[in-house]
């Protein structure tokens, strides 16, 4: 899932604003890349996750699953199953054009569209990916799937857009099997971590 300028789409394959802050962990945690098949709950837990939303972020709801975003990022749902927000300040990826620059937008997307999986809890790595367990409040399966460098390429009239992104995709099923996703698309950074800790502190499926 990518935000084109001001645009934003999603699809799934995936209160009250909290008081307390969520501590921020600069480091990249250390990559692990699970065998094929393995189990959600073998994964390793992601560290720095804290049990509220960061101070300050805005709480939203979405069929059943809470959250929170950035209360600098601007929200551009179009449309109740899939809630998105992008930030306006800082792009994800740029490129100078002399005759029109064109970026990809940072932006967090929540799919809550109702559908129920059969995804029993199995896991299956791909080469350049990090994977890792969440605890998320009713979660029966909480997962993220982090691609760090992720290639990207994309021309748009005439423009080619192409880099390395930060994606990463939660993936979320209740105990009815219900099926959730949150994809984030970030600068290519170590600090995009710290933003998938803060909206992974957020959820929460009761």
């Amino acid at each position: 899932m990518a935000l084109l300028l001001s645009v934003a789409a999603c699809s799934a394959p995936e209160t009250e604003t909290a008081s307390e802050s969520a501590p921020i962990a600069t480091a990249t945690p250390t990559a692990t890349t699970a065998p094929e098949s393995m189990p959600v709950d073998l994964l390793p837990l992601l560290d720095g996750v804290a049990a509220a939303a960061p101070e300050g972020w805005v709480a939203g709801t979405c069929e059943g699953l809470s959250f929170s975003s950035p209360a600098d990022w601007e929200d551009v749902s179009f449309n109740a199953g899939v809630r998105s927000f992008i930030n306006n300040a800082e792009a994800a990826l740029i490129v100078e054009n002399p005759e029109r620059s064109t970026s990809l937008g940072q932006s967090i997307a929540f799919a809550c569209e109702g559908e129920k999986t059969d995804w029993y809890g199995g896991w299956d790595a791909e080469d350049g990916t990090e994977s890792f367990r969440l605890d998320v409040s009713g979660a029966a399966y909480a997962a993220i799937k982090v691609t760090p460098l992720k290639p990207y390429n994309d021309t748009t009239e005439g423009v080619t857009l192409s880099g390395t992104i930060f994606d990463a995709r939660i993936h979320l099923v209740t105990p009815d099997m219900g099926y959730y996703t949150v994809t984030l698309t970030l600068p290519a950074n170590d600090s995009a971590y710290d933003l998938v800790r803060q909206v992974a502190s957020s959820l929460n499926l009761e």
